[in-house]
């Protein structure tokens, strides 16, 4: 294998480390099992004393033992600051006296942090909810909720249709209204489109084709700036990686502050050092080493759902791990790429209190998974000198593979990491 050469990373192109500008094709539906009525809720709360209604959606976040709904932050937060009370979920169907309702526990709730309560704040207007997973009714229960990708989150702009799918004040539970229309603008934080909009829809899910499947892109939660009525559109909040992660954080979802250990069949383990192998981002290398003993900390979360699919994603440090297949390298990229995404194939040992992961990248000819090696740093584990050792032995190879070592222990980092 040729020696890999260090470039400087300020005169590096672009094209070499997938920083390009991301464009979405929003390319339509492709047998999707579209059932917006079961992915959006219909909320009725009090707020300022008033009793008021408002929308919400549920996202299909994989490994949750509640369903999440996001809305707008102001269903959730008056202007004043005060919190909304008696948030209640109306539920498809009629009872004796009207929709069945459910009431979210407080600690259930969650705004964001950002959110002072204050209305035309579209970059920080959002909240959660946590749904018990047993009041789904019939086919409901497997359904999940809206698609999500933590790649829309940053792209500069999505070429096609956006859709506005929620509750007027009159509509009932199961029956959203949806309006559709192109996007208008794309900034760090919120989105401006022209999906038709009105008051008392706040909460609604803004949504759009991605790899065949409806996916959400925003939360609606303003109407068009006064100064540009004319020209702008509705605004919603972006589900930027930054929102993903608070939501994640509140739901207990996601592996964070792990490091990933080499590890591997047992016969394998007992070939690894004492003080083990992991993967590590070195500050000053461009790409992934492997290092002898403690690695780098990263979070690995769930960045990209269908109904029928879930892939994940690397976070070090504020970065994106990326998968350059073609250079056998992994690098960081500043935001989710396609390239940045991996399915998760769980190795755990059975009634091991160990999770062991394989990462596998859907290539678009085959599929590879991640290897490390560390034949450069033998007879280096008992030299108390070479304690941060490290090898540019990283690389990937088809899957599936038996060779040592494809497969990787979440390990906890420590406190101080």
């Amino acid at each position: 294998m040729a020696p890999k050469v260090y470039i400087p990373e300020e005169i590096q192109h672009p094209s070499w480390n997938g920083q390009l500008p991301d464009t979405i094709q929003a390319d339509g539906l492709q047998f999707a099992d579209l059932d917006v009525g079961s992915w959006t809720v219909k909320l009725e709360f009090r707020i300022g004393g008033q009793l008021a209604t408002g929308s919400g959606f549920h996202i299909n976040v994989p490994d949750c033992s509640k369903a999440i709904i996001l809305t707008a932050g102001h269903n959730l937060l008056a202007v004043d600051g005060t919190r909304s009370t008696e948030l209640a979920v109306l539920e498809p169907g009629e009872g004796p006296s009207g929709p069945a309702k459910y009431i979210v526990p407080d600690d259930d709730i969650h705004i964001s942090k950002a959110f002072t309560g204050e209305h035309g704040k579209p970059a920080v207007d959002w909240g959660v909810i946590l749904y018990p997973r047993d009041r789904f009714k019939g086919s409901m229960k497997d359904r999940g909720g809206f698609g999500y990708s933590l790649r829309l989150g940053h792209a500069q702009h999505v070429k096609g249709t956006l859709y506005v799918s929620g509750y007027q004040g009159v509509t009932m539970p199961g029956h959203p209204i949806t309006s559709s229309g192109p996007l208008v603008a794309a900034y760090t934080d919120w989105l401006e489109y022209r999906p038709k909009t009105e008051q008392g829809i706040s909460g609604s899910v803004v949504w759009t084709e991605y790899k065949g499947h409806p996916t959400v892109i925003a939360i609606h939660n303003s109407s068009p700036d006064p100064t540009k009525r004319k020209t702008g559109g509705s605004r919603g909040t972006r589900l930027t990686a930054a929102l993903l992660s608070e939501v994640f954080r509140f739901a207990n979802v996601g592996q964070w502050n792990v490091r990933l250990r080499a590890h591997g069949t047992p016969k394998q383990v007992k070939l690894l050092p004492k003080r083990g192998l992991f993967l590590c981002f070195p500050e000053g290398f461009p790409f992934a080493r492997v290092r002898l003993g403690p690695g780098t900390a990263v979070n690995l979360l769930p960045a990209e759902v269908t109904k029928n699919t879930k892939q994940y994603a690397i976070e070090v440090q504020g970065k994106w791990a990326l998968f350059n297949v073609q250079k056998q390298q992994v690098t960081l990229s500043a935001d989710v790429r396609e390239e940045s995404l991996f399915t998760v194939m769980d190795k755990s040992a059975k009634n091991s209190k160990e999770t062991a992961v394989e990462i596998v990248i859907e290539g678009k000819e085959k599929r590879m998974q991640v290897r490390v090696r560390g034949e450069k740093l033998k007879g280096l584990e008992d030299d108390c000198d070479d304690e941060d050792a490290e090898s540019s032995e990283v690389s990937m190879v088809p899957y599936p593979s038996k060779e040592t070592f494809v497969r990787f222990a979440l390990e906890p980092a420590s406190a101080e990491a």
